[in-house]
């Protein structure tokens, strides 16, 4: 089961869901599933919280579909940011809907909060015309 549960088929499956509801539905819902995938995430896989930016940036990697790793990447650690990038196909490429990306990338951020850090999107393949998204990774302040 927690094989079926953190492979990139599964992850993929979920994603081209969560998607479309994020373009098609008004209101919370999308935002509330993303928020209950990233908790069954991180209580099946038992991610704990992280003191430090470098723990934070190891912590999303571990919580990405283990089997393909090469899609999900720490670029560089720069202060207090660890700058990630997705290079898995996102159903919302080229779609030019930044609000539905926002509400998809929900599920990025509650598990980030899981460990206390917080997540940001800088680029989305959603708007931006790029084959990835990049992110920055942050500890929550105090």
């Amino acid at each position: 089961m927690r094989r079926l549960l953190n492979s990139l088929e599964m992850f993929e499956f979920t994603l081209r869901i969560l998607a479309a509801l994020s373009q098609r539905t008004k209101g919370p819902w999308a935002q509330r599933l993303t928020s209950g995938f990233a908790y069954l995430n991180v209580k099946v896989n038992g991610h704990k919280p992280k003191e430090s930016v470098e723990g934070l940036a190891k912590s999303w990697l571990n919580m990405m579909p283990p089997n393909e790793q090469e899609l999900f990447r720490i670029t560089h650690i720069e202060d207090d940011t660890a700058y990630a990038e997705i290079h898995l196909h996102c159903p919302l490429r080229g779609t030019g809907d930044g609000k539905a990306c926002h509400k998809l990338m929900n599920y990025d951020r509650s598990l980030m909060r899981s460990v206390g850090g917080s997540l940001e999107v800088l680029n989305s393949q959603a708007t931006s015309g790029k084959s990835f998204c990049q992110l920055a990774i942050r500890k929550t302040q105090k």
